[in-house]
């Protein structure tokens, strides 16, 4: 069954949705990827650069045609002067020799016509006859592509009858759908021998994270078909989260699980651009029938406001400002006031837009978010407030709380989340760090009335889990009175002592982790976050 999946999923690929687990592929093999294009004008007809362990380049351009096989057709009109770029302009790159040749290759995850092999036979014929054999074009086709991805998935996917079946049902999703996160998330941990309590070795763990990246090219597979750019978004940020749960838990050499995340941070930062790229293009946010639309909508919106932040935060780490904060804040500015506090899971996508807000608006004005939340979790969550309007915590999903409270869930939330909140003292914190003492003093005799929960896994590791088995959960009470100076000190605090390492150096990689796992947020991480998007 796993190889007639693969191969469904391979036939039904694009050049886009197939070059994450190309990659990977390359990466289980010894080789270090270093670019992938975003498929943009610049690409120069490479849409993948690799180096071998002799230092060897390689460069690679994807495609897939609209039938069955490469058709002369096709080459004559545009593949053909593609691939001359790829074989004669020279590979540039910081970490290859400018001197070494490198070889070039098209990718197809399906056929060539034997006139097209004719005619890459005569071109590589001219170019030796000319003296310069060292320019080629090679192939590669689908039957190689799926040998290498069948290899990959039959041996190291989990191969119990359930799980094979959430494997299937992953596959055969709604792409129009939320991502099945659970499902996805047990399937990485098995594939990753997360509960196995051995060392892996350094090549079990090139292997394992090839083969979990094809696995999450396959569960987002769908979503990809109908171009649903968060949900694979979000089905690559879980890939990263195992990944770094694997190098966290065992100290793993960076050399090791920088690769696999490369990839799929280039992933996420052009599915990311492909989001902005649509927004730009739409003229309104309805989706389907507009009246119907209209219970959805804001939520919607709240997702699509936190991303398209992150996208400007990322931009402006990699030195790019310009146009893509002019769209940010224009798109963000816009949909202000549409934003919605659905449940407590809604939290780190509106502190993303405020990260980024006050980058670009140098007005007190975003600070009124941070009172806003504050005052909207007591009012939800106080102890005088109806039950069926309070305030979800974390663990549960957007489509969880909206089937709930329009009665069409299978499973109605019976949990009373009055009197608690997992996110009110991050957003507490971050208020007190902007020294609004006054404003503090109104808020804080309803605070006092909401329990702060807190629930820390065992092991660091174990904050990239979805769910993590073991830990310790703790409810904290807010003392009224509390001295000013007290609460200052314990908001200035930005240690980050329970952010793992491996993820230290990428704080805008963990803002996204957190939209995408909202339970892992808590004050110690949103304190040491704040700190480190203040310096970009």
């Amino acid at each position: 069954m796993i190889e007639r999946l693969v191969a469904g999923w391979l036939a039904n690929a694009t050049e886009r949705s197939f070059q994450a687990p190309f990659c990977h592929t390359l990466t289980s093999k010894g080789m270090t990827v270093l670019h992938l294009t975003r498929h943009g004008e610049m690409e120069i007809g490479k849409d993948v650069i690799a180096v071998d362990r002799q230092g060897t380049p390689y460069a690679y351009q994807l495609k897939t045609p609209s039938g069955p096989r490469i058709t002369m057709s096709e080459w004559r009109n545009g593949i053909a002067s593609q691939v001359h770029d790829l074989v004669t302009t020279a590979v540039v790159h910081p970490s290859l020799p400018k001197t070494k040749p490198h070889r070039s290759f098209l990718v197809t995850n399906k056929g060539i016509d034997e006139s097209v092999i004719r005619a890459i036979g005569d071109m590589n014929r001219r170019w030796e006859d000319a003296g310069q054999s060292y320019l080629k074009l090679e192939t590669i086709v689908g039957g190689e592509l799926l040998r290498d991805a069948i290899d990959l998935g039959t041996n190291l996917w989990p191969s119990e009858l359930s799980q094979s079946r959430d494997i299937l049902e992953l596959f055969l999703q709604d792409g129009t759908g939320p991502l099945q996160t659970a499902k996805l998330c047990g399937l990485l941990q098995s594939t990753l021998q997360l509960d196995v309590g051995s060392r892996p070795s350094q090549s079990s763990c090139h292997q394992r994270f090839s083969s979990a990246g094809l696995l999450t090219a396959i569960a987002e597979s769908e979503h990809a078909r109908q171009q649903y750019h968060v949900a694979q978004i979000e089905a690559w940020t879980l890939y990263c989260c195992h990944v770094l749960a694997v190098a966290e838990r065992w100290s793993l050499s960076k050399s090791v699980w920088m690769p696999a995340i490369s990839v799929a941070k280039s992933t996420i930062w052009s599915l990311l651009e492909d989001l902005v790229a649509e927004l730009r293009e739409r003229k309104n946010m309805i989706e389907g029938d507009p009246i119907n639309d209209n219970l959805f909508r804001r939520g919607r919106i709240t997702r699509l406001v936190g991303f398209v932040s992150l996208f400007a935060l990322w931009k402006r780490a990699d030195g790019g400002i310009g146009e893509n904060d002019e769209f940010a804040k224009e798109f963000c500015g816009k949909h202000r006031g549409s934003l919605w506090l659905w449940g407590e899971a809604a939290v780190p996508l509106l502190l993303a837009f405020y990260w980024f807000w006050r980058k670009v608006d140098a007005t007190p004005s975003i600070d009124s978010l941070l009172s806003m939340l504050i005052s909207g979790i007591c009012e939800a969550n106080g102890h005088q407030c109806p039950p069926d309007n309070a305030l979800p915590n974390p663990y549960y999903s957007e489509s969880e709380v909206l089937a709930a409270r329009l009665g069409i869930s299978d499973e109605p939330i019976e949990e009373d989340f009055r009197k608690h909140s997992y996110t009110l003292e991050s957003i507490v914190h971050l208020f007190a760090r902007l020294n609004w003492k006054m404003q503090m003093t109104t808020l804080w005799p309803s605070i006092t009335h909401v329990w702060f929960n807190r629930f820390e896994p065992a092991a660091k590791w174990q904050f990239f889990l979805w769910r993590a088995a073991e830990g310790t959960h703790w409810d904290v009470a807010p003392r009224y009175p509390k001295q000013w100076s007290e609460l200052r000190a314990e908001a200035e605090e930005c240690n980050g002592n329970s952010v793992p390492e491996v993820v230290r150096n990428d704080p805008i990689l963990l803002a996204l982790i957190l939209c995408v796992c909202p339970h892992r947020l808590t004050a110690d991480v949103a304190r040491w976050l704040d700190t480190q998007l203040a310096d970009l």
